[in-house]
Order: structure tokens, then C-alpha cells, then sequence
């Protein structure tokens, strides 16, 4: 009698209660009936209100400890916190049904994109934890919450410095960053001060041009951004007419005068002058109470050093007697080397490199994500000639492999500069190594 009763209040349950009912009318004969009893008032009658508050409450917790799983994990990246795994966790998720995120074409994803409300974790770790997860569950649909923060389409990349929020409401708050930093990329100010330290012979006098006829509010000894249209018009006219072209008239304002205007309407300055011109300009490494951050080109310093001394003329004396003799031909040779870095730069601000050899793709790409794009742009941007060509030939150092390392080593030990990008590149601050990692995901 009682399993017929419970039978009938099978017809109106769930599919799980439904089953497990029909599995429990099989077992009947042979289990205890009180066993039997208890059993079907916890299976197969309807959840109390408390069950479903229990259960609410447990998905509460696990949405909001989901973005502390991957913590651990997240320690054993990379020392720049950006390599991320392509392959299925070890939680043996398949790649055809583990959970996506931001892979949608047409989208910016950016990995270092720091997410509010979830104590400090970035797109990338989201990502990372995704993959973890199966496509349909409650866990992935959670973090998929978070694809309005880092998948924006094309008009829009955020960088991570454009976001500083407290944790607070998360929904709300993520919709409220959402509106913000698309203000932020299209029409105000980013909330640090960039700097390019132009160092000699390291591509900086185009840099400055591409990056003020790309950007907006670029303020540079070689050109501004609100007159770099007309003034790359110029150079392209010149350029048909078989003129050379120099940085001169509106390719070359003057540190006086760049003083003068002030920097107070500047997102990007490109200078060059010596370092004290930083310190001295904006003190702790702050203008106007914004932090300021430097970006110094590396070149190699071989290669850096024969571009400095065709532009002196010079030639190094690879049959010198001594190696003072040696060296002194080799000093000729620097072009502003020992003025335009100092370690002292360290102490005032953060101070990030960029590979010479990827400034016009990968730095700029990087740059592209923080700076207000200009509604018109002058293309192609005209080179600026500032060396004469150069003839590696008439090199003696690569033909002579002791005088070669010799000189490699002096200029490692006695000039700063290039002791910094020794340091500086391949570790978590070369800013275009974070770019190459971007593009292998």
C-alpha cells in the first residue's frame, strides 16, 4: 500500500525522483521498509524551502570562490604572469567540450585586463581557469559572466592600467568599468603618463613620428600629434619630388619650446635630452600627482655601436697596439650615449624596455590599447633621414672575433644603458615580449 501510494506521486515528480522511485519499487521486497520510508521522504518528496536555500547558498558560494581556484596555479605562470596554457588541464577536460572563453572572432582579448570584484584576477586567469571546466556547467557559465570585461570588439582594447576599481557589487560594477574604459579609449586621458626615452641611433626620431600621427595628445622633440597630419603631407610631397628628408620645421621642436607648451595636455612625450630632463620634469616620477612610466628602446649593442659611429664618421681601430687605444677609438664613437640613461631613472620611476627591432609593429600594437587613436591619419608615415646608409663591410670588428667580444664586454661593464636592457629584456618588464606572448594565444 505504500508503494502503491508513492507510486502515484511518482507520476507527478521530477525525472531523477521518477527513476529512483522505479528503482526503489525493484529493491522493495528485500529492503528494510523503514529504510525504504526514510529513503523516499528525502528522495522523492518535493525540496523544502530549506533545501532550496541550501542549495542557492551553495551556488553563491561556488560562483563567488570560482575565481580563487586558480591562485595556485596562477603562481606557477610565468615571472610576466602572461603564458598561459593552451592544452586541457590536468582536470582531463576535453578541448572539445571544456568551457570557452573570449574566443569569438573579431573581439579584443586582453589577458592582463584586471577584472573588478574578483580580488585582483586578470582575463587571462579566467581564461586559464576555463578550460578547467565543462562548457555547460553552472561553474562556466559564471565565469562567462566576465566576457563583457575582456572580450570587446575591435574599436576597443583595454589595457590593465585603464581599470582600478574596488570590490563591490560585481554585476553592477562590471557594467559600470565596461562604460568606462570605452570612455577611456575613446575620448579622455589614461590614468599614467607615458614616457619615450629616446636614446641615439635607436629608431627613435620615426617612433616618435608614426606614434604622433597615429595617437592623439603624443608630445615629442620630433613631433606633436596635432599637427603631424600636414607636417607627414609635407614630407610625402617632398618625398615625390626626390627631396631629402630631414626632422626640421614641425619634425623637430625644440626642449624649449616643448617646455614652454607644457606637458600638461600630453598622454605620450618622446624625448630627447638627457635623463635629468625626466627628473627634473617630473620629480618623483609623478606630474600633477599621475605616475609616470618610461619606455626605453634596446638594440644590441654591437650593432647600436656601428650605427653611432657611421653617424660620427668614425671607425673603430681594430688594429689598436693597446686596449686603452682600443677603447678611446670606441668612445668616439657614442652619440649622446652616456647622458640620455641613468640608473638613477630607477629610483624615480617605473622604467620597462621595448626590442628595437619590434618597435614599429609590436610596441606600437601595445600602445595602440592605452592611447586615443586620431580620427585622421597621414599615410604612408614618411622616414625621416637622421644617418647616412651604412656600409657593414667597412666594419672591422665582424671580421675580427677577439677585438669583437673585447669591445662587446667594455661596453657592458661602463655604460648604463646598455647594462639596463642587458636586465631589462626577456624579463616580466620588456613590454614587447608581453606582446609576443599575446600573439601566441
Amino acid at each position: 500500500m505504500i508503494l502503491l501510494s508513492n507510486s502515484r506521486q511518482l507520476a507527478n515528480a521530477s525525472p531523477f525522483r521518477f527513476f529512483a522511485g522505479i528503482i526503489l519499487l525493484v529493491v522493495a521486497s528485500v529492503a528494510p521498509l523503514s529504510l525504504l520510508l526514510k529513503f523516499l521522504s528525502t528522495t522523492i518528496a518535493p525540496a523544502t524551502s530549506s533545501d532550496k536555500l541550501t542549495q542557492q547558498a551553495r551556488i553563491r558560494y561556488e560562483q563567488s570562490t570560482i575565481i580563487k581556484e586558480y591562485s595556485s596555479a596562477q603562481q606557477n605562470t610565468s615571472k610576466a604572469n602572461i603564458l598561459l596554457p593552451n592544452q586541457p588541464s590536468a582536470s582531463g577536460v576535453d578541448a572539445a567540450t571544456k568551457c570557452t572563453f573570449c574566443e569569438a572572432e573579431g573581439g579584443n582579448f586582453n589577458k592582463d585586463m584586471l577584472v573588478p570584484g574578483t580580488g585582483g584576477d586578470t582575463c587571462g586567469s579566467i581564461k586559464a581557469m576555463a578550460a578547467g571546466h565543462l562548457n555547460d556547467s553552472d561553474v562556466c557559465a559564471t565565469m562567462q559572466k566576465e566576457e563583457r570585461v575582456c572580450c570587446l570588439g575591435p574599436p576597443t582594447i583595454i589595457s590593465k592600467h585603464q581599470v582600478k576599481i574596488s570590490k563591490s557589487s560585481a554585476d553592477d560594477e562590471n557594467e559600470k568599468v565596461n562604460q568606462r574604459t570605452i570612455k577611456t579609449k575613446s575620448d579622455s586621458h589614461p590614468p599614467i603618463l607615458y614616457g619615450h626615452v629616446h636614446v641615439a641611433k635607436t629608431g627613435g626620431t620615426s617612433l616618435n613620428g608614426i606614434m604622433a600621427n597615429r595617437f592623439e595628445r603624443v608630445c615629442g622633440h620630433k613631433g606633436y600629434s596635432y599637427d603631424a597630419f600636414q607636417d607627414n603631407e609635407q614630407a610625402k610631397r617632398k618625398e615625390k619630388e626626390g627631396k631629402e628628408i630631414h626632422p626640421e620645421g614641425r619634425s623637430r621642436v625644440f626642449p624649449n619650446t616643448m617646455k614652454e607648451i607644457g606637458f600638461e595636455d600630453c598622454d605620450y612625450i618622446s624625448q630627447e635630452d638627457n635623463w635629468q630632463f625626466w627628473t627634473n620634469t617630473f620629480g618623483n616620477g609623478t606630474f600633477h600627482g599621475m605616475k609616470m612610466e618610461l619606455h626605453v628602446p634596446c638594440r644590441n649593442r654591437l650593432d647600436h655601436l656601428m650605427s653611432q659611429c657611421n653617424y660620427r664618421r668614425k671607425n673603430i681601430t681594430c688594429d689598436a697596439k693597446t686596449d686603452e687605444e682600443l677603447f678611446e677609438s670606441v668612445k668616439e664613437c657614442f652619440v649622446f650615449l652616456l647622458p640620455r640613461y641613468n640608473h638613477a631613472l630607477l629610483k624615480h620611476f617605473d622604467v620597462r624596455c621595448f626590442d628595437f627591432k619590434k618597435q614599429f609593429n609590436d610596441y606600437t600594437s601595445y600602445m595602440s590599447g592605452i592611447l586615443q587613436t586620431r580620427r585622421f591619419q597621414s599615410t604612408p608615415y614618411v622616414k625621416r633621414d637622421t644617418n647616412r646608409p651604412r656600409n657593414k663591410a667597412n666594419e672591422c670588428i665582424w671580421e675580427n672575433r677577439a677585438v669583437l667580444e673585447k669591445i662587446d664586454k667594455y661596453l657592458l661593464e661602463t655604460v648604463p644603458y646598455y647594462q639596463f636592457c642587458n636586465d631589462c629584456m626577456g624579463s616580466e618588464n620588456e613590454i614587447t615580449a608581453t606582446v609576443a606572448e599575446y600573439n601566441k594565444e
